[in-house]
């Protein structure tokens, strides 16, 4: 099993956790003081694993808030290299 996290400064992270490092479906964990708040399993690209997850954070609401902004990659052409990406959302411990 593979894993590959996000500590976010907030004392969470994000992890996609990879039954063997050729799987093409990842286990995604958002995590928060040690505890898990929420699973889900995401395609993920293997050859490119250990870059295919991004966290990001932006106030997408205009709330004062910053939500997490999690993707996943799918998929990247051959030749001009265009990335195709799953891109999620956690809203108050939800995911879009």
């Amino acid at each position: 099993e593979a894993a590959y996290c996000v500590k976010n400064a907030d004392s969470s992270q994000v992890c996609a956790c990879l039954p063997s490092i050729d799987s093409d479906e990842a286990r995604i964990t958002y995590e928060k003081n040690g505890a898990v708040i929420l699973q889900w399993n995401a395609s993920i690209y293997p050859p490119a694993v250990a870059s295919a997850l991004r966290v990001d954070r932006a106030d997408l609401n205009s709330d004062g808030k910053e939500e997490l902004v999690i993707a996943t990659m799918l998929s990247t052409s051959n030749g001009m290299g265009i990335e195709y990406w799953e891109v999620r959302i956690l809203f108050k411990d939800q995911i879009s």
